[in-house]
């Protein structure tokens, strides 16, 4: 028996950013993995901000958002609450 990945799941090298990768700290705690694309709406959608912890395989510990370079532009037009 032989399994190979489908190539929809982001693992190969041209869709790295499509891979199940990214947790964050939420109100209910730990919540991942996520793909950077659902990260991203999560942060148009005010549910993540500069201010939420998130971490993936590489880093060395957990982040502010707003500290993390593949999401400044996205944390950069988010909505802020006033």
């Amino acid at each position: 028996f032989s399994h190979t990945a489908p190539k929809d799941i982001g693992r190969d090298e041209g869709r790295l950013s499509n891979a199940a990768e990214w947790y964050y700290i939420g109100h209910y705690g730990q919540l991942g993995p996520l793909t950077l694309d659902q990260m991203e709406d999560l942060i148009v959608g005010g549910v993540i901000d500069r201010e939420t912890y998130v971490w993936k395989q590489g880093l060395p510990d957990w982040q502010l958002a707003g500290k993390v370079p593949a999401f400044e532009s996205y944390i950069a037009t988010a909505p802020v609450e006033i």
